[in-house]
C-alpha cells in the first residue's frame, strides 16, 4: 500500500520564536538574539528576504519567503525559490505553477507556467499547455516556437534549447548524451547538432554543427563535422558516437563565417575579442597560433603550446623542451612580435608593471625560485622565494626547502616586511590589519606583525576577511563529511558567537547563524 504524507496546511508550519536577548556588548557593539527558528535550512535571499526551508518525513520541502525580522513576506507557501535576478525571483507554487515575485516579495507574474527560468537580459524561457514563451520583466509573452505538431515530431526538431546569449539561443536536433555522445571529448557538454533561434523562435542558423557554444560578444566558436558509432570502451553492446571531420570556425549571429573551418581547436582570449588560440595542420603535426578575425596571424602556428596573459600584449609559449622532466617555457611579445625569452623558465606569469614572474633553477640554493624581471631580463632584486605573489602589494612571499614552508611578506623593492618564519594559510595575510594567520600542530590562531598572540592556536579556521568580525570555525571538516561548527569574534580577541553554528551569513546589521533545526537570527546594534 503507497502512503501519502500531505504538507502541513498554511499556518500550521513551525513559526520563529521572538525574542530580545542580549548575548554579547561592549563599548561599541550589542549583539541582540532576535529569533531562533526550527527549520531544516534559512537561506538568504539578498539584503532583506530569507527563505526558510521545511522538510516532511518524506522529505518533501515547503519555503517559505520571510522579512530578516522573521515576518512572512508572503502568505503562499512555495517548492522552489530561485535566485534573485534582474530584480524576479522564479518561484513555484505547490499546485499552480512557477511564477515571479519582485524585491518585495510582491507576485508580479502570476504562477500559471508549467516550467520557468531565471531572468537573463531581461528575458525568461516558460512553457505553458505545449507551448514555449519568452516573457519580459513584465509578464508579457511572445511566442518562443509554437508546438502545433506531436511530440516527437517537436523532439525531433529541438531536442535540446538552451538560454539566450547576444539574442541567440543555441538549440539542437539531437539530444546531448553524455554518456554515449562524444563520451571521450572534453568538449561533450557542447555535442549535438546545433543551430540558432532568435527570441521569437525564428531560426537564424540551422542546425548544422556538432560542437557549439552561446554567443559573446557577437561571435560564437562553432565545428562542423559528423557523428559516427564507435564501441564504447571496446565493449560492442556499448554504443557511443565520435567525432569525425572535426573542423572548427567561428560565426556571427547570422552565422557569416568569421574564422574559416580549418582549425583543429579554437579557444577565446580574456580581453581580446576577435582573437583566438587556434591549433591548425592536424594534431599529430599541427602547432598552435593566435588568429584574428580580420584574417590574419598575430602568432604563426610555431607553437607546442601559447597562453595569454591577460594583458601587456604578452603570451607564454613552449617549444617541447625539458628540463628534469618539466616543460620550459619563454615569452612572445604581440605588439612587436617577436619572441622576447627563448623557453628557459619552469613557469611565467604576467606581474605587476609590466613585469614578469619567472621560476627558474638557482644553482647556489640547488632549488626552484621566482624571480621579478623586466622585458630585458634585468632583476628587480635578489630572490630567494619559492614563490613570489604580485597581484597586489605588498608581495607575499613562500620559501619551501628541506625545513619546510614558511610564508612572508616584502615590498616591490624586496625589502622584507614579514619575514618568511611561519607557515601562513592561503589568503591568511592582512596587511591593512597587520594581522597573519599562523598554523601549529594543524590548528590555526591569529597573530599580529609584532607576534603578539590574538587568538590561540585552537581552531579548525579563522578568517579576518569580514570588516566587524573574524569568523573561526573548529571540529573537522572532510571531503566527505562536515562536522566543523562556526562562531564570530572581535578583532581584540573577544568571542561574540561561540562556534556552534553550522555557518553564518552577515546581512547589513543582521547576523543569521544557520544550523539544521536550530537557525536563529542576530542583529548588530552599532553604539
Amino acid at each position: 500500500m503507497n502512503h501519502k504524507t500531505e504538507l502541513p496546511k498554511e499556518g500550521c508550519l513551525p513559526e520563529p520564536v521572538l525574542c530580545d536577548a542580549i548575548v554579547y556588548e561592549d563599548e561599541n557593539i550589542c549583539v541582540q538574539e532576535v529569533w531562533s527558528w526550527d527549520a531544516k535550512a534559512i537561506v538568504s535571499n539578498g539584503n532583506s528576504l530569507s527563505t526558510v526551508i521545511h522538510r516532511d518525513a518524506n522529505f518533501q520541502e515547503t519555503l517559505v519567503l520571510t522579512s530578516l525580522d522573521g515576518k512572512r513576506i508572503s502568505s503562499l507557501d512555495f517548492c522552489h525559490i530561485g535566485p534573485f535576478s534582474e530584480g524576479r525571483y522564479c518561484v513555484g507554487v505547490k499546485g499552480k505553477g512557477y511564477g515571479y515575485l519582485d524585491a518585495d516579495g510582491k507576485m508580479v507574474i502570476p504562477p500559471i507556467y508549467e516550467t520557468a527560468t531565471n531572468f537573463r537580459d531581461g528575458k525568461a524561457i516558460v512553457t505553458t499547455e505545449g507551448n514555449y514563451y519568452s516573457i519580459d520583466l513584465d509578464g508579457n509573452a511572445t511566442l518562443f516556437y509554437p508546438i502545433k505538431q506531436e511530440p516527437s515530431e517537436l523532439e525531433k526538431r529541438y531536442a535540446e534549447v538552451e538560454e539566450f546569449f547576444d539574442g541567440r539561443c543555441r538549440v539542437s536536433t539531437i539530444k546531448n548524451l553524455h554518456d554515449c555522445l562524444a563520451y571521450f571529448d572534453e568538449n561533450e557538454w557542447m555535442s549535438g547538432f546545433w543551430g540558432y533561434v532568435d527570441e521569437t523562435g525564428r531560426e537564424v542558423i540551422p542546425p548544422q554543427y556538432i560542437f557549439a557554444q552561446d554567443f559573446e560578444n557577437g561571435l560564437a566558436i562553432v565545428a562542423k563535422g559528423r557523428w559516427v558509432a564507435a564501441d564504447r570502451y571496446g565493449k560492442r553492446d556499448q554504443i557511443a558516437y565520435r567525432s569525425e571531420d572535426e573542423r572548427w570556425g567561428v560565426i556571427d549571429v547570422n552565422g557569416n563565417e568569421v574564422l574559416p573551418f580549418i582549425f583543429d581547436d579554437i579557444q577565446t582570449i580574456e580581453d581580446r575579442p576577435g582573437d583566438f588560440i587556434v591549433h591548425h595542420g592536424g594534431w599529430e603535426d599541427g602547432k598552435c597560433g593566435i588568429f584574428s578575425a580580420d584574417g590574419t596571424w598575430l602568432v604563426e602556428p610555431i607553437f607546442e603550446e601559447i597562453e595569454y596573459f591577460g594583458e601587456k600584449d604578452l603570451v607564454r609559449f613552449s617549444r617541447g623542451d625539458e628540463m628534469e622532466g618539466e616543460t620550459l617555457f619563454g615569452v612572445y611579445d604581440l605588439s612587436l612580435k617577436k619572441i622576447l625569452f627563448e623557453p628557459q623558465f619552469f613557469d611565467v606569469l604576467a606581474s605587476n608593471n609590466g613585469q614578469l614572474e619567472v621560476e627558474v633553477f638557482d644553482k647556489q640554493l640547488y632549488r626552484q625560485v621566482t624571480k621579478i624581471i623586466d622585458r630585458n631580463g634585468k632583476e628587480a632584486f635578489p630572490s630567494v622565494y619559492t614563490h613570489i605573489f604580485t597581484s597586489e602589494e605588498p608581495y607575499q612571499v613562500t620559501i619551501q626547502d628541506e625545513n619546510g614552508i614558511r610564508n612572508g611578506l616584502i615590498d616591490k623593492n624586496g625589502t622584507v616586511i614579514l619575514p618568511c618564519k611561519y607557515r601562513i594559510p592561503w589568503q591568511g595575510m592582512y596587511y591593512e590589519r597587520r594581522l597573519f594567520v599562523f598554523e601549529q600542530d594543524n590548528k590555526q590562531g591569529l597573530m599580529d606583525f609584532d607576534e603578539n598572540i590574538i587568538l590561540p592556536p585552537s581552531f579548525l579556521t579563522i578568517d579576518c576577511k569580514d570588516s566587524l568580525f573574524i569568523r573561526i570555525r573548529v571540529g573537522e571538516k572532510t571531503h566527505y563529511k562536515d562536522h566543523s561548527r562556526e562562531g564570530l569574534a572581535t578583532y581584540d580577541g573577544k568571542i561574540v558567537l561561540p562556534p556552534v553554528h553550522g555557518d553564518i551569513c552577515l546581512i547589513n546589521d543582521y547576523i543569521l547563524c544557520r544550523t539544521s533545526g536550530n537557525n536563529k537570527m542576530y542583529k548588530l546594534i552599532r553604539k
